[in-house]
């Protein structure tokens, strides 16, 4: 299996491989690389390594001669805890030592960061692979040669991704709260149930110190947030310490595109425009109030607009003007118009297509510049309505 492995190595690994090698070390192969491989077939671009020698514990000066050596191949980072990113055109390199993770006393109050960590270049792998998460990320690969590898397993890795089953590495795994929200990432992104030890361990993990920066990165990489926030809901009477009010309930027919996924501000809007209240997401995710009382009107407005017929509103402009849902139209064109400006290209048409399909051409026609004999407080409303005449 793995000899086909190392048919598919990238083409830059030879090379660094022999830099490595030509200062003591052997790389090992670790995360999500070896686990998709198994899954798919396929060699990831995104290479996690821990680096390992046969003499030394940890020497600083030999690091960054290390760090110094890789920067021949690319762009070059160092990264908390000592790791070194190396970003080539199409693949990213991340090594790192092996290391023993130590958390406090009082852990449970500490955060993601609640620990001390202590590096050693020659700690045994089924030592240092216990500060790992859940035990389908837990298979490395040692390169004994450039395309030679020998597969180091201790936990069964293998074997949870056969059986499709996640489990934790350690009893460590719920000192981290970022865990709980990773540990739901994987279950939907591999399609692997969650065992029955990890739920149990998932239901007593305090959460009341987790960012939500943090939380919105883990939903953010699930690729599928409505199912993400189901899995969230089905935790969140197990948690009356965390604040998960900010959780929409989303109904079957809610599909949420992936263009409203892409900030938590985007998909504020996305859920004022369909109806829900955003004061605990607002709050929750630091976003500006005044943003959020925007989206609610627009929202509002947008609701409207999607039961109007736009030839309803084809008539003489004193008489449009009369009726109060053509305040409407106009809070939605120039909404829209203000955030064109921050948007991708055809924003508001594509929202219109999506949420008052009707009126998806009020921003296709070019709009009517000479408005001198309107009355200055009317000439805006004069455009729009010009423009319900075209629809």
């Amino acid at each position: 299996m793995w000899d086909k492995f190392t048919k598919k190595l990238p083409e830059s690994f030879e090379e660094i491989w022999q830099a490595l090698a030509k200062e003591g070390f052997t790389p090992i192969l670790i995360g999500g690389v070896p686990r998709d491989y198994l899954i798919t077939g396929k060699v990831g671009d995104d290479w996690d390594m821990e680096l390992v020698h046969e003499t030394l514990s940890f020497d600083t000066g030999l690091w960054k001669r290390v760090g110094k050596a890789l920067g021949q191949f690319g762009q070059i980072q160092f990264l908390p805890f000592d790791i070194i990113r190396l970003k080539l055109k199409t693949i990213t390199y991340e090594f790192s030592a092996p290391r023993i993770e130590t958390f406090a006393d009082d852990w449970a109050s500490g955060g993601h960061k609640n620990f001390t960590h202590e590096l050693c270049f020659n700690l045994p792998y089924e030592k240092a692979v216990l500060r790992r998460d859940l035990t389908v990320n837990s298979i490395g690969l040692k390169f004994i040669k450039s395309n030679k590898v020998e597969c180091l397993d201790p936990l069964n890795g293998a074997l949870r991704i056969q059986e499709e089953r996640l489990l934790p590495v350690s009893e460590n795994f719920e000192k981290d709260p970022i865990r709980f929200f990773r540990a739901l990432r994987f279950s939907l992104k591999l399609g692997f149930s969650i065992d029955p030890l990890l739920d149990m361990v998932l239901r007593k993990m305090p959460l009341s110190t987790v960012s939500h920066v943090h939380v919105w990165n883990e939903i953010q990489k699930s690729k599928d947030l409505k199912k993400y926030f189901s899995l969230l809901l089905e935790y969140r009477d197990s948690h009356p310490e965390w604040n998960s009010s900010w959780i929409p309930t989303l109904d079957a027919q809610e599909s949420l595109p992936l263009y409203w996924q892409e900030s938590p501000a985007r998909l504020m809007l996305w859920l004022a425009l369909r109806g829900h209240n955003i004061d605990s997401w607002q709050k929750n995710f630091g976003l500006s109030p005044k943003e959020a009382a925007s989206f609610m009107k627009l929202g509002e407005s947008i609701r409207v607009l999607e039961k109007l017929d736009p030839l309803d509103f084809h008539g003489e402009f004193e008489d449009i003007l009369k009726d109060e849902n053509f305040e409407k139209i106009c809070d939605v064109y120039f909404s829209l118009k203000n955030m064109q400006s921050r948007e991708a290209e055809n924003f508001a048409v594509n929202l219109l297509k999506e949420f008052a399909s009707a009126w998806q051409y009020l921003f296709s026609f070019e709009v009517m510049k000479d408005v001198r004999e309107i009355d200055p407080p009317l000439r805006s409303r004069y455009q729009v309505w010009n423009l319900c005449q075209k629809l």
